[in-house]
């Protein structure tokens, strides 16, 4: 790769886990806030986390095969990136460069629907500016154990 297709590739990462970030934001927005249209819809909660995850999932994986995952690799999550380097696919540099696009991607990617949403009574509520929450009545251990068991698991 050329100097300018490796930029590209970097700013084809930030776009395009902004763009997964802000789209899964937006998804929990319209299934979890009390002001959508799908608050009225007859769903439980864990239907409406399931449906939640297919959309995000589904952003991701549009943005994945989109022109910007074409030109990065569309990697959109640091853990994916660094598998990458572990197994010899992508240099240090590029490494650091698509992590740090990535978290760049990330904190922008949840600016959109919070500047959109935090003005709406009602709708700014679910999103929490993209922090996870563990649910109610699970400790805190199990949910950090749980999360490097599933991280570890995309690497």
């Amino acid at each position: 790769m050329n100097d300018r297709q490796t930029r590209a590739a970097w700013l084809a990462e930030f776009a395009g886990t902004a763009g997964m970030v802000g789209f899964g934001l937006l998804a929990v927005g319209f299934f979890w806030s009390a002001a959508s249209p799908a608050a009225m819809w007859p769903l439980n909660a864990a239907v409406r986390r399931l449906v939640t995850g297919f959309f995000f999932a589904g952003g991701a994986t549009v943005l994945i095969y989109s022109p910007l995952g074409r030109i990065s690799g569309g990697h959109i999550n640091p853990s994916v990136t660094l598998a990458f380097f572990t197994l010899g696919k992508i240099s240090p540099r590029n490494t650091v460069a698509y992590i740090l696009c990535q978290l760049a991607g990330g904190f922008a990617g949840v600016l959109v629907p919070w500047f959109v949403l935090v003005h709406v009574p009602g709708w700014s509520d679910a999103i929490t500016v993209g922090a996870t929450q563990p649910g109610t009545g699970f400790p805190l251990w199990l949910v950090i154990v749980l999360e490097i068991i599933v991280t570890a698991t995309l690497m």
